[in-house]
């Protein structure tokens, strides 16, 4: 934020659906993370994000681009080698990639999760935990997990200025993640006004629509280049 450069992107899953039109991910993928097909669904996101980097890389543009994983995927054995061949297919590295989980990844086998955590952050894979204040998780397991990033959880971003108890959250959440040596993303900066205010609060990085609206990856080049932003590596 005190920069104002582009440190990544996020990959989010859209549905065209051919009768429906825009189907929100909201509506289906609770349903696909109950099933298997979770397991589908994030292999095909890797692929397309990895297949992204690589296209970026060779246009000279190496950000990484962060990927959501479910409880599901965090305990299933062929995570990691799936990764592992990924990547080796597309002579990438673990920096291409964040991998983002949630609170709530840890509650079925918190010990199980934290090993596989440990095992990603030690291959090179930059992990952030999504949605953070939602997932009522202890927060003894903040003090275990290899997790550089910490992400604030756009319901309490956007309704902060007009709520001072999720203003209070904000700042604590900041000020915690920063004490424990790691960074923060605020989602749902919607707004000048919230992006002034948690660059006041020193919050690191920002997405929302205020930085810019989801879009295809095939603009985000020409995104960059109209909005006047330089794109800078962590």
């Amino acid at each position: 934020m005190r920069s104002g450069d582009v440190v990544g992107a996020e990959a989010l899953v859209r549905w065209r659906h051919p009768r429906l039109g825009m189907v929100s991910p909201g509506l289906f993928v609770p349903l696909v993370e109950d099933t298997e097909l979770i397991h589908v669904l994030t292999r095909h996101m890797l692929q397309a994000s990895v297949r992204q980097c690589f296209n970026w890389q060779r246009d000279g543009l190496g950000i990484p681009l962060a990927v959501n994983l479910s409880p599901r995927n965090l305990l299933s054995p062929d995570l990691v080698p799936g990764l592992e061949t990924l990547l080796h297919t597309w002579g990438g590295s673990p920096e291409w990639l964040g991998l983002e989980i949630t609170e709530s990844s840890l509650i079925t086998d918190p010990d199980a999760s934290i090993a596989e955590l440990a095992r990603l952050s030690g291959m090179g894979f930059h992990l952030f935990i999504d949605d953070f204040g939602t997932g009522y998780s202890s927060l003894s397991y903040l003090t275990r997990m290899p997790v550089k990033t910490i992400k604030v959880d756009h319901g309490f971003t956007m309704s902060m200025l007009k709520d001072c108890r999720a203003a209070a959250i904000v700042k604590s959440t900041i000020e915690l993640a920063h004490n424990l040596g790691m960074t923060v993303v605020a989602e749902g900066t919607a707004s000048k006004d919230i992006w002034d205010a948690l660059s006041g609060y020193g919050c690191d990085e920002a997405q929302g629509y205020y930085v810019a609206e989801p879009f295809p990856a095939a603009q985000f080049g020409d995104w960059l280049q109209a909005s006047g932003r330089q794109a800078r590596a962590h």
